[in-house]
């Protein structure tokens, strides 16, 4: 079975729009994320998440446009956890909050690092083992 949702998210190749991209991955024994991010330009992003569960052979789809959270301040700047190398690290947020509410947190320095907040109300929007809140940070793909 398998739970798609495509939003106003658009391809931006078709529309012209030539955007820098990177695809970050989680994986444990359950679990399967992907998230590949367009940056279409310092304030906006185009998403697509993923996430399979392999013991239940299930998988949610999700993709929109995100907006830079501008109520943090002049440089957008919020913390995440990094549960592999136990450290905080300085994202820049990405806010969709159109359905449902996602902060999407990426990197500030490097890109290698993105963490999926996922608010209540978004489980009608996925499996039930499913969801797009990152279950661990998702790594930069090389």
């Amino acid at each position: 079975m398998s739970f798609e949702v495509s939003c106003s998210g658009q391809n931006l190749k078709a529309i012209g729009i030539q955007a820098e991209s990177h695809t970050y991955i989680f994986e444990n024994d359950t679990i399967i994320q992907k998230a590949t991010i367009f940056f279409k330009d310092k304030s906006q992003i185009h998403f697509r998440i993923s996430t399979f569960n392999k013991k239940r052979s299930v998988e949610s789809t999700f993709s929109d446009t995100a907006n830079i959270r501008s109520t943090l301040g002049a440089d957008n700047v919020q913390a995440y956890d990094d549960e592999v190398e136990g450290n905080m690290y300085p994202a820049t947020e990405f806010i969709y909050n159109t359905k449902f509410y996602l902060s999407i947190g990426i990197d500030n320095f490097t890109k290698e690092r993105l963490f999926i907040l996922e608010a209540d109300g978004s489980e009608n929007f996925h499996e039930k083992y499913c969801p797009f809140g990152s279950l661990g940070t998702l790594r930069k793909v090389k």
